[in-house]
């Protein structure tokens, strides 16, 4: 279920076309008269896509504690624990 609000519009003929993924399009004539507002009931029908294969190509993320570890690995460096700090 949706819901818009235009205005503003200008009076005459206009086409209220709705869409969305899974959906048949669907449109609808409406007449506008000048500083009026009109209700659109639109029912939408089904219609699963079939979407294309998408490939996701990253690479893998800078380890946030990565200097770190390579100080720790030296010798220089350790974690404190929550009880030991002051």
């Amino acid at each position: 279920m949706g819901r818009a609000r235009l205005a503003n519009l200008p009076a005459g003929r206009a086409t209220v076309e709705v869409r969305r993924v899974g959906y048949e399009p669907l449109a609808a004539p409406v007449l506008l008269a000048e500083r009026d507002s009109v209700d659109v009931v639109m029912l939408v029908r089904a219609s699963p896509a079939q979407l294309p294969a998408v490939a996701v190509v990253d690479s893998a993320p800078r380890l946030f504690l990565e200097e770190f570890d390579a100080l720790r690995r030296l010798g220089q460096g350790r974690f404190v624990a929550p009880d030991e700090r002051p």
